[in-house]
């Protein structure tokens, strides 16, 4: 039991780091899209529940 505790946490640490940059990296990919590239993928997520964005 005292193993697995330390061992759990320090999982759970990691994948919090991995999170943390990989959600960096999406946001600096998606800081570096144009306007129009955001609105295609805007538009591919939200058609099924129809709604449309213009610009």
């Amino acid at each position: 039991m005292y193993f697995l505790f330390p061992l759990l946490l320090l999982f759970l640490m990691a994948l919090a780091v991995i999170f943390h940059f990989r959600k960096k990296r999406i946001i600096c990919k998606i800081k570096c899209m144009c306007t129009e590239e955001k609105l295609e993928l805007l538009n591919e997520i939200t058609a099924p529940f129809g709604f449309s964005y213009e610009l």
